[in-house]
């Protein structure tokens, strides 16, 4: 969709929250081409209040763009009121779904922050404790914001198995390190599998890239809110995904850097359960990378040996120190 068209949508059927002016939506910046979505700023020519207008479609487009933007329209209206009462903790103000010549457009108002990935690198040590222990409380949150009152679950270890060998079984069979780590996640299996959590309605895709900072404020993003499982399957892929983002550093400081972040994330979320079970599903998430990196050619594969089984050799030492 091209910007003019995505301005004349909006100016045709949606007034300024602020103003309540009419047909007064101008596009401030180029929009900004994501993997699934197109994201779009506009400003009131009126008032100068911002607004963000989220379309469906980006680098891939797939039939279900509409479906997915109007449940994340849906999920934003239900748990905009369970974070009005936080100072620090919120996510984004829902103003209207609307669609436009075959796309869905989710619109929002505009929050100036940075996201956690690049917010990281430039804060000194208790700045970097403190933003990252408000990321645990913001999962913390959300977790509790649909107040569910759900019987204690298993981790599923078994189906997760199945899925990372049927994906992903082909490549990592050729590779006899990746091989052992999968038989490493096997007999952790074995040691977990009568173990019983909490359930809630996690997140779906909770990573550093999807929290945004302002001042003293940090807001989540793109929140699919749909499957009930453990808190360790939005716990373990930030952990994995705040390793390989890095927060700043190289060699050993970084390694330093990265244990306060994980420290403080995790004190911040407050009860993640066992630390086996945790540790099980980030090798799991690192598995999944690892196929899918090698997957895409020699590139792919440079990049896996370069981030990747670090993070994987890290996690099989802390998953035998579990056991």
């Amino acid at each position: 969709m091209e910007i003019v068209e995505v301005a004349a949508a909006l100016n045709s059927r949606l007034e300024c929250p602020r103003c309540h002016a009419s047909g007064s939506w101008a596009t401030k910046v180029r929009p900004m081409v994501r993997q699934n979505s197109v994201i779009h700023q506009l400003s009131c020519k009126q008032c100068g209040d911002h607004i963000v207008a989220k379309v469906g479609g980006g680098k891939r487009r797939h039939d279900s763009d509409r479906v997915q933007l109007q449940n994340e329209y849906t999920t934003l209206r239900t748990l905009y009121s369970a974070f009005l009462d936080e100072e620090r903790l919120g996510i984004l103000e829902p103003l209207g779904y609307m669609e436009a010549a075959g796309r869905g457009i989710l619109v929002t108002r505009w929050f100036m922050g940075t996201d956690l990935a690049h917010y990281a690198r430039g804060l000194d040590a208790c700045a970097l404790e403190d933003a990252l222990r408000l990321a645990g409380k913001w999962l913390l949150k959300l977790h509790g914001a649909d107040n569910g009152d759900r019987p204690s679950q298993s981790l599923g270890l078994a189906e997760k198995i199945e899925d990372l060998l049927r994906t992903y079984g082909r490549t990592l069979r050729t590779q006899p390190r990746a091989w052992e780590a999968c038989n490493l996640l096997v007999r952790g299996q074995r040691s977990l599998e009568a173990l019983v959590v909490p359930s809630v309605r996690i997140h779906g895709d909770f990573k550093p890239q999807n929290i945004l900072y302002g001042d003293i404020r940090c807001v989540g993003l793109d929140i699919h809110w749909k499957a009930i499982a453990a808190a360790v399957y939005d716990l373990a892929p930030f952990l994995n995904h705040l390793w390989l983002a890095g927060t700043g550093k190289h060699g050993l400081p970084a390694k330093v850097r990265y244990l306060q972040a994980e420290s403080a994330f995790l004190a911040g979320y407050g009860d993640a359960g066992p630390m086996g079970a945790l540790r099980w599903a980030q090798l799991y998430f690192a598995l999944c990378h690892l196929g899918s990196y090698c997957q895409r050619g020699r590139l792919g594969r440079a990049y896996a040996n370069w981030k990747i089984w670090p993070l994987i050799e890290r996690l099989e030492g802390q998953l035998r120190e579990t056991a």
